[in-house]
C-alpha cells in the first residue's frame, strides 16, 4: 500500500521537481557510500 501512495505522489509531482529529488537521492546515496568505506579502511 505504501508503494502505491508513493506511485501516486510521483505522479502528481511536476518533471523538474521530480529530476531535484531523484539528484538529491543520488547523491545522498554517493555520500554514504563515500562515507562508509572510508570508515571501512581507517
Amino acid at each position: 500500500r505504501k508503494a502505491l501512495r508513493y506511485t501516486a505522489a510521483m505522479d502528481e509531482m511536476d518533471l523538474p521537481q521530480m529530476k531535484k529529488e531523484v539528484e538529491s537521492l543520488k547523491y545522498q546515496l554517493a555520500f554514504k557510500r563515500e562515507k562508509s568505506s572510508k570508515t571501512v579502511t581507517e
